[in-house]
């Protein structure tokens, strides 16, 4: 983990959509596991850069 979030929270509608779609749960868990280790998706290098500066100050 590259980063601690704090507290995470989720809409009731998110929460339901985890406890009953296994397949949105896995995505999910993986999507913010990706996220929290510093894989910031598809950015342009400036963007990449801003959000690597943000975590050191």
């Amino acid at each position: 983990m590259k980063f601690n979030p704090g507290q995470l929270v989720v809409t009731r509608g998110v929460n339901d959509l985890i406890a009953t779609n296994e397949d949105f749960a896995k995505h999910v868990h993986l999507s913010l596991k990706r996220h929290l280790a510093g894989d910031w998706g598809d950015l342009c290098d400036e963007d990449r850069v801003t959000n690597e500066f943000a975590l050191q100050h």
